[in-house]
């Protein structure tokens, strides 16, 4: 048994003045059957912007990540990956898929994802983020949505919440 709560409150312990919080909620079904729905969320500040993570455990077991860049602009990019039965084909060194106008910045995106592991974690694991941004007005965002279908769900976590970090030092 991996008690994922106490692995969670340990990497929040990781980033200065994180917020851990964790939920359990039953979801009642059909006759007596219940569905077990645990939420593992991990906030802090680093150098002013507010970084949210939130994991979720036993439905869509999906993560989430968000930044607000408040009214700081990075140039629009996206970031994928090539799924590890494609990649048998292709034999890439990198499974990330960068998309930026500006060369610059995709350099920066690429050199982030391996000084943070993140490359490393993808490459390792089934870890198949999708990191983007997003504008809504005057408010930019950096989001990552991921599937939490693979091993190392706090390695995952660690390297794109260190990943976010290396950014925010560009912005």
């Amino acid at each position: 048994y991996i008690d994922m709560e106490k692995l969670y409150e340990k990497l929040s312990l990781e980033f200065e003045n994180a917020v851990f919080r964790f939920q359990d909620i039953k979801y009642t079904g059909l006759g007596s059957t219940y569905m077990l729905v645990s939420t593992y969320d991990v906030e802090f500040y680093y150098k002013g912007y507010h970084i949210i993570s939130s994991q979720e455990l036993g439905n869509s077991n999906m993560g989430r990540i968000i930044v607000c860049l408040n009214n700081k602009i990075v140039p629009d990019f996206t970031i994928e990956t090539i799924d590890h039965f494609t990649n048998l084909f292709l034999r890439s060194k990198s499974l990330l898929k960068i998309k930026c106008k500006r060369e610059s910045f995709k350099k920066i995106l690429f050199d982030a994802a391996v000084s943070s592991r993140l490359n490393e974690i993808i490459n390792k694991n089934s870890l198949e983020p999708k990191i983007y941004t997003e504008n809504k007005g005057n408010m930019h965002y950096i989001k990552t949505d991921y599937s939490l279908q693979f091993e190392d769900k706090i390695g995952g976590l660690r390297a794109l919440l260190n990943f976010y970090k290396i950014l925010i030092d560009h912005v």
